[in-house]
């Protein structure tokens, strides 16, 4: 199970949806399935364009969370033969 550690924007982002109940309720819940289940099929993870290692996954329709991939999971590049 991959442990979430919140960058400081991610913190400051945060603070500024503080008011708004809907969106922290998604995001809550967004993050509880990233923790306990990435393969969620609901959080629709997508590669972000060139960048093979970022990912981001769906919040709601206007926002989408951006997960940084620890030192500790390696990402696998692939290579072209020349």
């Amino acid at each position: 199970m991959p442990q979430l550690i919140p960058s400081n924007r991610f913190l400051s982002d945060a603070g500024r949806i503080e008011k708004n109940s809907v969106l922290r309720g998604k995001l809550a819940r967004a993050l509880l399935h990233l923790e306990t289940n990435p393969a969620q099929p609901g959080l629709h993870i997508e590669r972000i364009v060139n960048d093979p290692c970022a990912r981001s996954a769906r919040i709601d329709i206007h926002c989408r969370l951006r997960p940084r991939v620890s030192s500790v999971i390696q990402c696998i590049v692939p290579t072209r033969n020349v």
